[in-house]
């Protein structure tokens, strides 16, 4: 995964997605709301910096499912003390991105579409 790779990847026609939050609130996003999901799905970047290895807990963890061009990614996200995010995809772990920005966009989505 690379910073452009996920610009593509978030301009990419969506087929499904969803979102679980770390209290395991799972919400699946509607066609009408992927633009939100596009928004959150770009603060992954910048990457600062990959490992080979899934090395993520799962404790704590946010949880994004993208369905898109035939193509389904899995990703742990995990948020924690520092300015950045942990994210895990396809046996690789990542390090970068907008943490403060991801937050507000997942919140973003569970205000708008989560259930009480």
């Amino acid at each position: 995964m690379t910073d452009e790779r996920i610009a593509i990847v978030a301009n990419t026609r969506i087929q499904s997605v969803s979102v679980t939050f770390p209290d395991n609130t799972e919400i699946m996003i509607p066609p009408d709301d992927f633009e939100r999901f596009r928004a959150l799905f770009r603060t992954l970047a910048p990457i600062k910096s990959t490992e080979n290895g899934d090395k993520l807990e799962a404790f704590g963890t946010y949880q994004l499912q993208l369905f898109a061009a035939g193509n389904v990614a899995d990703i742990d996200v995990l948020v924690d003390d520092t300015d950045e995010l942990v994210f895990a995809l396809d046996g690789y772990t990542y390090h970068g991105g907008q943490r403060d920005r991801f937050v507000s966009a997942a919140e973003a989505i569970r205000e708008r579409l989560g259930t009480e």
